[in-house]
């Protein structure tokens, strides 16, 4: 099985939306066997999520309000194939931090193939619903792309 990790600032909206979502597609596509988590660079272990990233998620069929925050740790990226940060500012500081995991950590934009220009997925914590959801379609478009890659399919 594929593990893959979700990295944020927080662990309560964006990498915990994109563990809910990638979970929520993986488990609907029999075909694959990967499984994620995520983490955050300064996140207070057993946060809940966000309400505004609970609710969005809600309207699209997926339950996220178990979810409790943890705080990134060498562990989380030595066990993961591959981590996806929602920001280039997060990539730059898990390589900083974890040296050798260059090579698996890529922004989730970067990896589903964006062309360079795009490769932030802004925070849309203490922003309006609104802002989530344009946050959590960006994110299902991204997972919905990788999904097709030989690094998800079963073998």
């Amino acid at each position: 099985m594929k593990k893959i990790l979700f990295v944020c600032t927080g662990n309560t909206c964006r990498s915990s939306m994109a563990e809910a979502i990638f979970n929520n597609i993986a488990q609907e596509k029999a075909t694959l066997d990967a499984k994620a988590k995520s983490a955050g660079i300064e996140a207070i272990d057993g946060m809940p999520a966000n309400d505004k990233a609970i609710e969005t998620l809600k309207h699209r069929g997926i339950d996220m309000s178990a979810h409790k925050s943890r705080k990134i740790k060498s562990a989380h990226i030595d066990e993961s194939d591959i981590v996806l940060t929602m920001t280039r500012l997060h990539k730059n500081q898990l390589l900083a931090a974890f040296p050798t995991a260059k090579g698996k950590v890529f922004t989730l934009l970067e990896y589903a193939g964006d062309d360079g220009s795009t490769t932030d997925i802004a925070d849309p914590y203490g922003q309006s619903a609104e802002i989530y959801e344009r946050s959590a379609d960006i994110i299902e478009k991204a997972i919905t792309q990788i999904m097709g890659t030989v690094l998800f399919i079963a073998k």
